[in-house]
């Protein structure tokens, strides 16, 4: 099996993991009379901790660029040998003194 498999299986197993510990705890907080609107709050509140987990994780493995949310891409200017790193430079603008 692939690793990327194994990575997506423990990324489930956390957040299903996540989710049935913030349960019972919560449970564990609100009073025993419960009502439906208590079970509500409880699975909401468990809901929220782990999307909020999988959302950290995968901004944090899945989606970590080295330069960060913007991925800058390097353009050589042929006319003075240098390069140039920026996300508006184009190609046909760098070499055209005009532009």
């Amino acid at each position: 099996m692939p690793p990327r498999f194994f990575r997506s299986a423990l990324l489930v197993a956390g957040v299903v993991f996540t989710f049935a510990i913030s349960t019972l705890v919560m449970l564990q907080l609100i009073p025993a009379p419960r009502r439906s609107v208590d079970y509500m709050i409880i699975g909401g509140a468990a809901t929220f901790a782990s999307m909020s987990l999988l959302f950290a994780l995968l901004v944090t493995t899945w989606y970590r660029m080295p330069t960060g949310i913007v991925r800058r891409r390097e353009v050589a200017d042929v006319a003075t040998g240098r390069e140039v790193t920026d996300v508006a430079t184009d190609v046909a603008t760098a070499n055209d003194p005009d532009a």
